[in-house]
């Protein structure tokens, strides 16, 4: 999410250089999302502007990852598959809405209505976070690591397994690179690498398994994550003043402007897009 860049540097604001430096050498990646939006809440123009504001902080910053790491929403639209690959990008990796036993595997294809496929990586049970806080001692962190291994391995489509170290708050852990090194020595027939998603991506496509499960339609099966539906009558008036804002924006305000531009007008750029940041601060 590039929000946070912002959130960054306006407490930092003397870093934007050294920032902007590691971004643009591939050692932090930002993007594709400005905000990770709940999709079944908004409308179809703010996923897409969502992508679209994303994209361009993340390219004012040098590189945007063309990762379509959504792993939190509660549940996916049909249409995701066009939209990401409307922007470049021809996978997604995610946890709730669908079954286990629908996705068959860790890795499978979504198709869209289109017919649009994706590269699709189903997260475990335990979501986004299953090599979270690893402990210091190489012990203790090798039964963490050899259990979230093994359930991996249940669902085996690619010799490429995504460990995830971290969950929403947590801090880095700084001795993550020594411990790799130790746990190499204690696993004789798989290797720890430290890496980024589009590495892991990468390889699982080099190494999967032929006849890859495809799967279509929305995900919004609970059955393995909370999806919390009930969420979508509470705060009503929340809710309504969200939908005024998007009509506002996507019926009225651009579509006005764009013809008093085709008249010789100014086009209020810089107005409608302050606009829409301040909308999608409200959609995660």
């Amino acid at each position: 999410q590039t929000i946070v860049l912002e959130d960054y540097l306006e407490v930092h604001p003397e870093r934007k250089g050294i920032l902007k430096k590691y971004i643009t050498e591939g050692k932090i990646h930002v993007g594709p999302w400005y905000i990770l939006p709940d999709e079944f809440l908004v409308s179809a123009e703010s996923i897409i502007r969502n992508l679209l504001l994303g994209h361009k902080i993340a390219s004012e910053f040098g590189r945007v990852m063309k990762i379509g790491y959504i792993p939190d929403p509660f549940g996916h639209i049909s249409q995701m598959p066009q939209i990401l690959r409307g922007f470049g990008i021809d996978n997604i990796i995610f946890w709730r809405g669908i079954e286990y036993d629908q996705s068959q595997g860790n890795e499978f294809l979504w198709q869209g209505p289109d017919g649009t496929e994706l590269f699709a990586v189903h997260l475990p049970k335990v979501g986004y976070c299953n090599a979270m806080s690893l402990p210091e001692d190489v012990n203790q962190a090798y039964k963490l690591i050899k259990e979230a291994i093994e359930d991996l391995l249940s669902r085996e489509t690619s010799k490429s397994l995504l460990l995830l170290n971290g969950v929403d708050h947590l801090e880095a852990q700084p001795h993550i690179p020594r411990l790799v090194l130790e746990l190499n020595k204690y696993f004789t027939d798989v290797e720890i690498k430290q890496g980024n998603l589009k590495e892991y991506i990468d390889y699982a496509k080099e190494t999967i398994k032929p006849n890859l499960n495809k799967v279509t339609g929305e995900f919004r099966s609970g059955k393995n994550a909370p999806i919390l539906q009930s969420v979508y009558s509470s705060r009503m008036y929340i809710k309504q003043a969200n939908e005024r804002c998007e009509i506002l924006l996507e019926n009225w305000a651009e579509p006005t402007a764009s013809l008093a531009w085709m008249l010789g007008k100014d086009y209020p750029q810089s107005l409608i897009w302050t606009s829409w940041k301040w909308l999608l601060k409200n959609h995660p």
